[in-house]
């Protein structure tokens, strides 16, 4: 199982909408009061601390953890207009794009940090994902 560390203001109700992104189950990460993971089905998990904790329930500065991934790359069994509506609902920019073999939703979690996520009809090679996480930011809508 790979893990991916998110670090954001509100990782519980960022937990929920991941969750429900990726078809995965968001569950509290104790000891720590502000931290959750959400299980992926293929196997991956991601961890969400509040942005001034690191995952040993320290305080640190937000973003000085180097485990904290820039992108993370996840496949969905949902279309992508289905991701799209649950991100823009939870007031994260999205940009969709075109792949070889289907459509790949960019999302910035809370306006932070990038959820690569591979819509049901793209191709979801391990591969072909983490190309996708590499891609260039590019400009995001505001």
């Amino acid at each position: 199982m790979k893990d991916y560390i998110f670090r954001l203001r509100n990782p519980e109700a960022a937990a929920a909408v991941i969750a429900e992104l990726v078809g995965g189950e968001a569950l509290p990460l104790p000891p720590l009061s502000d931290a959750w993971i959400v299980l992926v089905p293929d196997g991956h998990a991601l961890e969400l601390y509040h942005d001034t904790l690191n995952r040993h329930g320290a305080d640190v500065h937000p973003f000085s953890d180097d485990n904290c991934k820039a992108a993370v790359a996840i496949a969905s069994p949902l279309p992508a207009s289905r991701l799209a509506t649950l991100a823009s609902g939870a007031g994260w920019p999205i940009r969709r794009r075109k792949e070889a073999g289907g459509e790949i939703v960019e999302i910035a979690v809370e306006g932070r940090q990038i959820l690569a996520v591979a819509a049901e009809t793209a191709v979801t090679r391990p591969s072909n994902l983490a190309d996708v996480a590499n891609k260039p930011d590019g400009d995001w809508p505001h």
